[in-house]
C-alpha cells in the first residue's frame, strides 16, 4: 500500500532540492551550497536599444550602452562584485568578453568600431544580416558565514555590422589642403606590388590617403581616429587602417617642400618624410683596391655595373638600376634578365679599373671571400668594399628579371 505521508513530504522537500542544484551551477564561483543567504532580487538590467545598424562612418560613436540597477542589499559582511560577459547568442558565453567591472560601475558603453571587430574579427559574422548579442549581468558576493546566492540578468540585442572594408587597392590617391585643389595619384613601385611612393611639395595643412578598389573610394587613415601631426625627433611610420570617407581622417603637414609618401599595403603602414628628414641616395669615399697610397673617391650611387663571369672580366655591364621612388638606396633591375655565375655589383664604371673598384657582393665570412647561389624571392646579406676579399666575392644569378640591392640594410634579392 502507497504511503500518502511520504509522497507529499518528497513533493514539499522537491524545490529545495532543485534550489540547491541550480545555485551549484553558480556562473563564475565553485561554492559549498550547504549554508544559503538568500533574499528578494533587485538586479535589473537595461539596453540603449535592442536594435542597430553600425555605420562605418562613426567609428568612434557610442552606440551601445547597458546599464543596470544594484542588486539586493547586504550585510555589511559581504561584499558585491559586478561581472559583465558579451557573447553571441547560442555560445553559452563560451567565446565572451568578459570584465569584471569597478566599484561603483553600473554601465558598459561600445562604440561603432568596438563593435563591428567583435561582430566580424571574434565572432565571423557578415553583414548581410543582423546578429544577436547577448549581454548578461552577474552581481555575486564574498564574505559571509553564509552562500548567498548570485543575481544574473541577461539581454538581448539584435546588431547589424557594416559591410566590411577591404585593404586592398587598385589606385592609391593624395589629397587635402596640404597637396592642394588636384588629387596626385602615388605611384606603384617597380620592386613592391604592395608599396606605393610619391615625391611631392606639400604645404602646411591636413594629408589624405584615398584609395580607390572594385569602383569603391575608401581612406587610408592613421589608427588612433584623430588627424596625427608628424614627429619632430623621428621619421613617422604609422599602423593604418581603411575607413570610409566621413570618417577618414590624415596627417598633419607643418614643412613646405618636398615630401616622400610611401603607403604599404602590405604591412598596412605608411611613411611620411618631411624635407627635414628626407632619404638620400647612398653616398661613398674609397680608393681603388682599398690602397691607402691612392686618392679618396667619392660616389653617389644611383646605378651598378655587373663585373665579372657575365663580361669575362672585360668591360663592366650596365645594370641600368634605378633608385626606388620609395627609397634612393633600393636600386632596382626590371627587364632584361641578368643572369649568370662569378657576377659582382660595382658602384661605377670607370675605364680600366673595373677590377680594383669598389663593389657589392656576398657579404664577407670572418673577412673572407664567399661565393652564394641567389634563390627567387630569398634575400640575401652584402657586403661593400674595394678590398681583395671584397672584389672577389660573387653571387650566382639564375636568370632574373627582377633584381633588388636594398643597400641602407645591406640586402639583395632575385625574381624570376
Amino acid at each position: 500500500m502507497i504511503n500518502m505521508r511520504k509522497i507529499i513530504s518528497f513533493y514539499n522537500i522537491l524545490p529545495l532540492f532543485v534550489w540547491i542544484c541550480l545555485s551549484a551551477c553558480n556562473d563564475d564561483d565553485n561554492v559549498d551550497n550547504s549554508d544559503f543567504f538568500a533574499a528578494a532580487e533587485t538586479l535589473e538590467v537595461h539596453a540603449s536599444s535592442t536594435n542597430i545598424e553600425l555605420d562605418g562612418n562613426e567609428p568612434n560613436k557610442v552606440v551601445l550602452t547597458f546599464d543596470w540597477t544594484e542588486a539586493r542589499q547586504m550585510p555589511e559582511e559581504y561584499s558585491v562584485t559586478y561581472v559583465t560577459k558579451l557573447d553571441i547568442e547560442g555560445n553559452d558565453f563560451a567565446s565572451s568578453v568578459r570584465t569584471e567591472e569597478d566599484e561603483g560601475v553600473f554601465s558598459r558603453s561600445y562604440t561603432t568600431e568596438q563593435l563591428q571587430k567583435l561582430l566580424v574579427e571574434k565572432w565571423g559574422r557578415t553583414y548581410t544580416k543582423p546578429a544577436t548579442l547577448q549581454f548578461r549581468v552577474l552581481a555575486k558576493w564574498d564574505g559571509g558565514s553564509k552562500y548567498a546566492m548570485p543575481e544574473v540578468r541577461t539581454i538581448n540585442v539584435d546588431v547589424r555590422p557594416y559591410k566590411p572594408i577591404v585593404f586592398d587597392a587598385d589606385k592609391v590617391f593624395l589629397e587635402g589642403d596640404a597637396v592642394g585643389a588636384d588629387k596626385i595619384q602615388m605611384t606603384l613601385t617597380q620592386e613592391n606590388e604592395y608599396l606605393y611612393a610619391a615625391l611631392l611639395d606639400l604645404k602646411p595643412g591636413v594629408l589624405k590617403i584615398p584609395v580607390e578598389f572594385e569602383g569603391e573610394i575608401n581612406y587610408i587613415s592613421p589608427e588612433s581616429g584623430d588627424d596625427v601631426a608628424l614627429s619632430a625627433d623621428k621619421i613617422d611610420t604609422l599602423s593604418v587602417v581603411m575607413r570610409q570617407k566621413g570618417a577618414a581622417v590624415g596627417w598633419k603637414i607643418t614643412e613646405t617642400g618636398e615630401h616622400r609618401v610611401v603607403v604599404d599595403m602590405q604591412a598596412k603602414t605608411v611613411s611620411v618624410y618631411p624635407p627635414s628628414k628626407q632619404l638620400e641616395p647612398l653616398t661613398l669615399e674609397w680608393k681603388y683596391n682599398a690602397d691607402v697610397a691612392e686618392d679618396i673617391i667619392t660616389t653617389t650611387v644611383t646605378n651598378l655595373w655587373l663585373h665579372g663571369n657575365i663580361n669575362g672580366w672585360g668591360t663592366p655591364v650596365d645594370g641600368s638600376f634605378t633608385p626606388s621612388l620609395a627609397d634612393p638606396q633600393v636600386l632596382v633591375h626590371k627587364g632584361t634578365p641578368i643572369s649568370g655565375s662569378q657576377i659582382k655589383f660595382l658602384i661605377a664604371n670607370i675605364s680600366g679599373k673595373a677590377n680594383n673598384t669598389y663593389c657589392f657582393s656576398p657579404a664577407l665570412l670572418n673577412g673572407l671571400r664567399q661565393q652564394k647561389t641567389l634563390t627567387y624571392g630569398v634575400s640575401q646579406a652584402i657586403t661593400g668594399g674595394a678590398d681583395g676579399e671584397q672584389r672577389n666575392s660573387y653571387f650566382n644569378v639564375p636568370s632574373s628579371t627582377l633584381v633588388v640591392l636594398d643597400l641602407r640594410n645591406k640586402k639583395i634579392v632575385a625574381y624570376k
